[in-house]
């Protein structure tokens, strides 16, 4: 990883993505992350690639409300996320078998599967990787996200988290937000206090538009992983931004995450949750 960590800072995309697809023959249980670290090159200008190798798909959703989605069960009959408010769901991006047959065991118990083709539902949901699953509980919140090839246990393991359980609690609170630092014209720092046991951590930065924030709208927000507890941000190009942040431990889920704060360029206007 050192040497396409070199070629990312030289600017060489190319060579890294070719050095990504190559190391599929190696890492064979990935999760997703080769496609997710090669997404991230393909537009972020720089990043630790060692950092996010240890980051696994889904963590932009993952124990958040589900975003709106569009899916069908296999008779071909189309479901909408309000329609099945209150049950637990999985939504299978791409085939899994084993996925399938464990979905039957589990439909005593309430749980649908349904597969998506809608592309939208895909960006909504960052599915990078076929297959994917995920599951949503009966309280519209995402308790599961696995991408690539699992078990039969790995699988039930996914379904059983709609139940509230086999996903572990959260350990790690919430990092507390500092004041942002004004730098050159038209950016800031973002900086929050160190968590004990936090090996890295994502801030999450979401931009208002006309129509109201893109994460409210779409369920989706821009990332930046780090090991540092500050990042620069570029303000240029967007009148209102906000953001949030969390801790990775080096095993075990994310933990909590902070408040949205909200900036107007780069005055601090409030904070709210």
């Amino acid at each position: 990883m050192t040497l396409a960590q070199d070629l990312y800072d030289a600017g060489d995309k190319d060579a890294v993505i070719e050095f990504l697809e190559a190391s599929r023959v190696v890492w064979k249980s990935d999760r997703g992350r080769i496609d997710r670290m090669i997404s991230f090159v393909k537009k972020a200008p720089s990043a630790d690639l060692v950092q996010l190798s240890r980051q696994l798909p889904g963590s932009e959703v993952l124990r958040h409300p589900a975003p709106a989605f569009e899916a069908s069960d296999l008779e071909g009959n189309t479901f909408t996320r309000d329609q099945l408010a209150g049950k637990v769901v999985a939504l299978e991006f791409g085939e899994a078998p084993m996925a399938e047959k464990v979905a039957r065991d589990f439909a005593g118990r309430g749980a649908v599967l349904l597969h998506v083709r809608d592309g939208d539902t895909r960006q909504r949901f960052e599915i990078l990787t076929n297959p994917t699953l995920v599951v949503i509980d009966r309280q519209g919140n995402v308790s599961g996200y696995r991408s690539g090839a699992a078990t039969e246990a790995e699988w039930r393991n996914e379904f059983e988290s709609g139940f509230g359980r086999g996903v572990a609690p959260v350990t790690l609170p919430a990092p507390k937000q500092a004041e942002p630092v004004e730098g050159e014209p038209g950016r800031v720092t973002l900086a929050w206090e160190p968590i004990d046991n936090a090996e890295s951590y994502v801030v999450e930065w979401d931009s208002r538009e006309e129509n109201g924030w893109i994460f409210d709208r779409e369920r989706t927000v821009r990332v930046i992983p780090t090991r540092d507890t500050s990042v620069p941000l570029d303000l240029n190009g967007f009148t209102r931004v906000r953001w949030r942040v969390y801790a990775v431990p080096k095993n075990g889920p994310p933990g909590a995450t902070s408040p949205w704060r909200e900036l107007e360029g780069a005055p601090l206007t409030k904070i709210y949750k």
